[in-house]
């Protein structure tokens, strides 16, 4: 987590750790939930390319647990 919250430079790491753990945690979420909104995106292009070539009715890909959370 720590090397993802300084985007993998080792010179970082020294600062993120002096970071309260409440305030890495949610940047850690938040980096999680725009990986996973782009990874939805992605895969929603995808089936709107495909769907209306397709031979059988398909449903749209649903959004994963963290997309679909309520934020507070």
């Amino acid at each position: 987590m720590v090397r993802e919250l300084a985007d993998y430079r080792p010179e970082a790491v020294p600062a993120v750790l002096r970071w309260p753990i409440r305030e890495a945690l949610i940047a850690y979420r938040v980096r999680v939930r725009a990986s996973a909104l782009h990874d939805y995106e992605r895969d929603l292009a995808i089936w709107a390319a495909i769907a209306p070539h397709a031979g059988k009715k398909s449903d749209p890909p649903r959004p994963p647990p963290i997309l679909r959370e309520i934020a507070h």
